[in-house]
């Protein structure tokens, strides 16, 4: 004998059968060649606000909440069709970039089935305006604020489910008097505004209306009447941020203004030079290093990385500062618009001073002298000029060598000596011997700024006496002793630098080797170097920074160690345009002939492929029906986020709100770091594309780990007798959910004590003979809703089309089973059933109907077929009967053995290795109802009606 899955519901005029399901053969053109979903995966312009993609029979609409004036369009987009269909025609999703040039334009594509069967789609957009909750938006300006010095952030705080719109300001001064220009959305237009819940009512200008806040209390209504006429009245605050003064404070918030790691500071009005900008996160203060400036006023624009959700004021409200002065200092906030905290930057000016303290040259004239013995001759060769030297003779100065590692100055000599003759000994006498070599008229340059301890009139000199009767004038050593004077630079770093003689035609050294070289400063001054900045090679230099980020066009500032006397010949600072330019860097020997040139390159980290989430925080769900049950998993394998949540069957969309979303360290993406995720069903994937630093792109997904139970599945709940006494939620028409066909006149479904017993309640199922036409009626409670307004019209030709079964079911794991706690009295030869169904709706017929099966005729035995007012499918069923014998039942199909008048949770497995869109259970106190065949007087008592998924 044929196996069916009965659902026992007879009726006639009142009472509705609950039908057999069997699974049915699909339609080729609902099925393999329709479109599941649609999805727009990249849009431009950003400012254009789009909701999900709706499907209704061959058309997609793309709805366009907020930006209708600003079209065309631009978009990618990605689609969902069933495994079988064979291609898609007219558009490369995934890949081919389509526009909108307007909402009238249409753009077409064609899916074609395995069976070559072609179904036609057309692509348009739909300006859809937010819905009340939605129409005011969070961009503000302000047309007037008194006092004039008011700190408020052009970030409005919208809270949609409360209706607040809180505009937010740092350090007010109550009362605060201002006319703002709000933001509503396209087609909207504001109506009234009123002072408090008392204030009159006067027509509300925007960017024309002042309004004037005592205190943080104080609020206006503001009415904003939708482009449908729908009315909407917001309450508007003036909040004052906490301002976040230590660490500690700062630390302790939940969430935080997001410090900057640098910023940006260009040249404004007034001739200004930069030299650089320093960032101090541990003090929050930004300093501007300038050149001397001698006319005031100067203008300075500064600009900080922040995330969407941190507004930046300054003291009027914006980021350029005027300056008119070096002692004139600026303010800036960082507001955090969500959690209402702000953080205090000071701007100031720092005139630029610098360290240098060398010598760029040197000149002179000299004099030498000597006194006269015994007819000696003495005379000096000097610098190529020879003759008899008496004290006070002058010559002209001669070559000069400046050693700025070493910060020596040498003048080169020719020769000094004393050549008066000798005695038989071969030695010279002298009486009163002495030597003296004295700088003057010297001319030194040394760095900006700098000052050098000795001027044009100061002199340097070198003086030997003996008083020996025998020996010569050790000249050379004596030219060998330093003199030595200071340079003192512009900041007071102090060099000292030693002067020397040396002898012409010395052999000069020949090294020109960098030995080391250290860095003394970057600009920008948020450049970072490893903890070994340097790698010395042969002949490169590598310089290994932490990262690129926005450091170019960089400057360095060496200190160059070289060989001996050895000097860079290259200007300095180096200047790197971006992260492969070198820098050649060119060290002369001593003898002005050698040289060695150095590659220096910069080294920045490997360029990561890393593209994933590392963290996210999730916060409360809307609506508040949703629990959020744990931590959000991440699973870089899958490139999954998953949230669990769990809830009695809580309409979609569900809007989870969340925080500190992180990614692997330098990559990027445009999805916020804060914000909300919008589901529209449980199955829905919320895509985050997150680029890698290397440019690589990895798309993530968040999906719900979503596992509901029945709205009311304890039973405890129960309607009114305009509900036809069902638990609730009982269904309205429309909104489906318990149900039953029994109407007034047959009320087989009744509350009864439940399998806890005392207060717990159950549903409670009669079968009995129904009034007028004498006929067999089941008790039935079902999942979907019955016309009872058609009742009388259909109930006896088609009884089957009165009941519709299934809600939309979002769960994301798959159904093992479901359970339920049954009590079985028959009333004579019957049997209960229970039956589970999943259905299948892809989106055609305007709506989804399932009417389960229609039988032929009324034989059990004869089978059923699906009804042909069906839009959906089923996915599976299963069904469970149940009755107090053994064997079975009078069709041969199976049954579960009960004991009479007994609790027994009894399992309807079910098959949920497949797709479906809605689920329904359905239960009846005679399993063959529908061929209104049973007993009257048969009651099935149903508690606890549990969902088992797999793990």
């Amino acid at each position: 004998m044929k196996t069916k899955s009965a659902i026992s519901v007879a009726f006639m005029a009142f009472c509705v059968i609950a039908l057999a399901v069997s699974c049915a053969k699909l339609d080729r053109f609902s099925r393999d060649n329709s479109v599941l979903s649609f999805r727009v995966t990249a849009h431009t312009p950003e400012e254009m606000v789009l909701d999900q993609a709706v499907i209704e029979d061959n058309t997609v609409f793309i709805p366009v909440l907020f930006g209708k004036h600003k079209f065309p369009l631009r978009f990618t987009a990605e689609i969902e069709t069933p495994p079988d269909v064979d291609r898609i025609l007219g558009v490369n999703f995934g890949q081919d970039t389509l526009t909108l040039d307007n909402d009238e334009s249409t753009l077409t594509f064609y899916v074609v089935a395995a069976n070559g069967a072609t179904r036609r789609y057309d692509i348009r957009a739909r300006v859809t305006p937010l819905d009340e909750n939605n129409m005011i938006l969070p961009p503000v300006a302000y047309n007037s604020v008194a006092p004039s010095d008011a700190v408020l952030s052009t970030t409005a705080h919208t809270i949609a489910d409360s209706g607040h719109v809180e505009l937010l300001g740092v350090e007010l001064q109550y009362p605060v008097a201002i006319t703002p220009r709000l933001t509503i959305v396209d087609g909207a237009s504001f109506g009234t505004i009123r002072r408090g819940d008392d204030g009159q009512a006067a027509a509300f200008e925007n960017g024309a209306t002042q309004l004037t806040f005592d205190d943080e209390n104080t609020f206006y209504r503001v009415e904003v009447i939708a482009a449908s006429g729908l009315e909407k009245e917001w309450k508007l605050y003036l909040r004052d941020c906490t301002l976040l003064g230590t660490d500690a404070d700062y630390a302790a918030t939940k969430y935080t203004v997001i410090e900057p790691k640098y910023c940006e500071v260009t040249e404004g009005e007034g001739g200004l030079v930069i030299k650089e900008s320093i960032a101090d996160v541990s003090t929050h203060t930004v300093k501007v290093v300038i050149e001397q400036q001698n006319a005031w006023p100067v203008t300075v624009r500064v600009q900080f990385p922040a995330k969407d959700w941190v507004d930046i004021v300054g003291a009027k409200r914006d980021t350029t500062f005027t300056f008119t002065s070096l002692n004139d200092v600026k303010k800036l906030y960082l507001i955090d618009s969500y959690d209402h905290n702000a953080r205090l930057w000071t701007i100031s000016l720092v005139e630029y001073r610098s360290n240098k303290a060398d010598v760029l040259s040197f000149s002179y004239k000299w004099q030498t002298g000597s006194v006269a013995g015994a007819g000696i001759n003495k005379s000096v060769l000097f610098n190529n000029k020879s003759g008899l030297i008496y004290p006070g003779d002058i010559n002209d100065g001669g070559e000069v060598y400046i050693y700025p590692n070493e910060r020596w100055i040498v003048l080169e000599y020719d020769e000094i000596y004393t050549n008066g003759g000798s005695d038989a000994a071969g030695a010279i006498a002298f009486l009163a011997k002495w030597w003296k070599i004295t700088l003057r008229d010297m001319n030194i340059t040394v760095s900006p700024g700098a000052v050098c301890s000795i001027n044009s009139g100061s002199q340097i000199v070198w003086e030997q006496t003996q008083t020996s009767t025998q020996g010569f004038i050790n000249a050379q050593a004596l030219g060998e002793e330093l003199r030595t004077f200071t340079v003192t630079a512009q900041d007071g770093t102090v060099a000292t630098w030693s002067v020397k003689l040396k002898k012409k035609n010395f052999t000069r050294n020949s090294g020109c080797e960098i030995t080391n070289l250290l860095v003394d400063k970057a600009i920008p001054s948020f450049a970072s170097f490893e903890d070994e900045p340097v790698l010395l090679g042969q002949d490169t230099i590598t310089l290994r920074l932490k990262d690129g980020e926005r450091i170019f066009p960089l400057q360095i500032f060496p200190q160059v160690m070289v060989s001996q006397f050895a000097k860079v010949i290259t200007p300095l600072p180096m200047v790197f345009s971006g992260p492969d330019a070198v820098y050649l860097l060119t060290v002369q020997a001593e003898n002005g002939v050698n040289t060695k040139t150095y590659v220096v390159n910069l080294s920045l980290p490997q360029l990561a492929d890393g593209a994933d989430v590392t963290g996210i925080t999730i916060g409360t769900p809307t609506p508040s029906t949703f629990t959020v049950t744990g931590q959000a998993t991440i699973d870089p394998d899958t490139r999954t986020v998953t949230i669990p949540v769990v809830s009695e069957d809580a309409p979609f969309p569900l809007t989870i709100a969340y925080t500190n979303l992180t990614f692997t360290e330098n990559a990027t993406s445009t999805v916020s770091e804060r914000g909300d995720f919008v589901f529209n069903r449980g199955r829905e994937a919320i895509t985050i594309p997150i680029v890698s630093q290397s440019g690589q792109v990895n798309t993530w997904e968040v999906r719900l780990d979503y596992r509901p139970q029945l709205r009311g599945w304890k039973l405890d709940s129960w309607g009114t007798a305009n509900n036809k006494n069902c638990p609730l939620p009982a269904y309205s028409y429309g909104n489906p959910y318990w149900a039953t066909s029994n109407n007034s006149f047959t009320q087989n479904v009744n509350p009864a004590t439940g399998a806890s017993g005392g207060s717990d309640r159950c549903a409670e199922m009669m079968s009995s003979t129904a009034p007028v036409v004498g006929i067999l009626a089941a008790g039935s409670t079902f999942i979907g809703w019955f016309d009872f307004d058609h009742a009388v019209s259909a109930g006896t030709t088609d009884p089957v089309s009165l009941t519709f079964f299934g809600v939309p079911w979002h769960a994301t794991a798959k159904i093992k089973e479901v359970l339920v706690d049954v009590n079985y009295h028959p009333g004579g030869t019957d049997w209960g059933s229970a039956t589970v169904h999943l259905i299948n709706w892809n989106g055609g017929g305007g709506s989804c109907i399932y009417h389960g099966n229609k039988p032929n005729g009324s034989n059990p035995s004869a089978g059923a077929s699906p009804h042909p007012a069906n839009t959906a499918a089923s996915a599976a069923s299963s069904t469970v009967r149940f009755g107090t014998g053994s064997g079975t039942t009078t069709y041969g199909e199976s049954f579960i053995s009960v004991q009479d008048g007994q609790w027994r949770q009894i399992t309807i497995p079910v098959n949920g290795n497949v797709n479906y869109t809605h689920f329904a259970v359905v239960f009846s106190s005679s399993a063959y109802g529908d061929y209104f065949t049973g007993a009257a007087g048969s009651k099935l008592l149903i508690d606890n009606i549990r969902i088992v998924y797999e793990n």
